[in-house]
């Protein structure tokens, strides 16, 4: 009753949501409200998972309604899962059966569909190796002799089949710049995005959990690719010495690495790991073991900083028998840092960890390789306290320079009871001379 008359805080908000959200919708009707949270809740989840925008103006909620005149049946999910057609998982066996270096690639859509389980039979049925990344970290164990983690560059590289599932060929796929004359097999939700960047030799579409069951019966059993998985054992294991070098390195400041490595020890299957910042989490993301489906979370393809202690109350009010780990950059710290105090106000006992290289490093980086010292403007932070900022609202904090001194630091916080903040000083001359903007995020 108010739009157009200059209300409090008047902008036109549905407009400014649709082009970012999935489906943005105004209740105009107060009976309606439960239709319509219901509406939303099946337009996030259809299809391939989004946000939605439900507006609900301030005098239809605060309207009486009569309970007979409210609207009962609000189904939050109406659809049944999907399989894929049987011509294209014939024309997809096909295609893998008759390949000799095949590898697989796990996006976030297997996590929405709790499809580890088929995801495992399949690659062991095709005997490929595995890459994941996104929520579907943590959908094969890092212990699994498929899994892979560093020559994904290489493996895509000289693969003669790919099959990327649940994930679009985006930036963090280097936009499907890969082996060009390797087949494609993609697998997700939808089609909306089959063909984007990359033409596809298949596209399946459906619940992955189906899709992959389908795929699984339909190919031939492959007992031995001995050369192919030697050849990125090889690449894997030279990436992973230059990685444990700086991990056992003593020198002071601490580089991401070391630092991480002790990180390592502290991490457990009960251990839900929030990644929130630039390198620091580049870094993490490359040594920070995910021992379990859904115990990594990060911004995703858009990268907002500022996300962590979100995420990190959240997945403690949906897990609250899990150890929840933020792995910040102190930048990223700094953007939301205050959301400790809505912890601290509601007994969740989360705990940062923040790599503090007083600077926007992942920015500061690039500038410094390319144009020096003096260009690093407005990217040098100062090394802030922000541990006593944790203590001053009710929580828990220590500062830390040593290695040895992280996990005791890290014990303390989990046991401490409330939110927590281990504030440790690191290296801001690790990555220098880096340019890649997007290093440690796509092929």
């Amino acid at each position: 009753k108010e739009s157009d008359r200059g209300a409090l805080q008047e902008m036109n908000q549905l407009e400014l949501f649709k082009p970012i959200t999935k489906w943005a919708r105004r209740v105009t009707d107060p009976e309606r409200v439960g239709e319509y949270v219901a509406a939303a809740v099946r337009q996030a989840f259809a299809g391939l998972p989004g946000p939605v925008y439900l507006e609900l103006p301030v005098d239809v909620l605060l309207a009486p309604v009569k309970p007979e005149d409210l609207q009962r049946s609000h189904a939050l999910f109406s659809s049944e899962p999907a399989a894929a057609g049987s011509d294209g998982i014939m024309i997809a066996a096909s295609l893998l059966n008759g390949a000799h270096a095949p590898v697989i690639l796990g996006g976030s859509n297997l996590w929405w569909d709790e499809a580890q389980e088929y995801l495992e039979k399949f690659a062991g049925k095709l005997n490929a190796p595995v890459f994941l990344n996104g929520l579907a970290r943590g959908c094969l164990a890092p212990t699994h002799p498929l899994f892979f983690q560093h020559a994904r560059k290489e493996a895509f590289k000289k693969a003669d089949a790919i099959v990327v599932i649940g994930t679009p060929l985006d930036f963090r796929l280097g936009y499907g710049r890969f082996n060009p004359k390797a087949k494609v097999v993609l697998i997700d939700k939808t089609d909306a995005l089959f063909g984007q960047n990359r033409p596809h030799d298949v596209g399946l579409a459906g619940s992955l959990d189906i899709v992959l069951q389908q795929l699984t019966e339909a190919i031939h059993l492959v007992a031995l690719r001995q050369e192919w998985f030697d050849h990125l054992r090889h690449v894997e294991q030279s990436e992973q010495a230059g990685l444990e070098k700086m991990m056992q390195s003593e020198a002071l400041p601490m580089n991401h690495y070391r630092l991480l490595a002790e990180v390592v020890k502290a991490v457990d299957e009960n251990t839900i790991v929030v990644g929130d910042g630039g390198d620091f989490v580049a870094c993490a993301s490359r040594v920070v073991p995910v021992l379990q489906p859904g115990n990594w979370m990060d911004p995703g393809p858009f990268g907002c900083l500022g996300v962590g202690p979100s995420f990190a109350l959240a997945a403690k009010l949906a897990k609250p028998d899990h150890k929840v780990l933020i792995l910040h950059g102190d930048g990223s710290f700094g953007l939301n840092g205050m959301e400790f105090d809505t912890a601290i106000r509601h007994h969740l006992p989360i705990v940062s960890l923040i790599g503090n290289d007083a600077g926007w490093g992942q920015i500061r980086n690039p500038q410094v390789a390319l144009l020096g010292e003096q260009a690093s403007v407005a990217t040098d932070l100062a090394e802030t306290h922000y541990e006593k900022v944790v203590e001053a609202l009710g929580g828990y904090g220590e500062w830390v320079e040593k290695p040895e001194d992280v996990v005791p630091a890290l014990r303390r916080a989990f046991s401490a009871g409330v939110a927590a903040c281990i504030n440790v000083r690191i290296d801001p001359t690790t990555l220098r001379g880096t340019v890649d903007l997007m290093r440690g995020l796509s092929i």
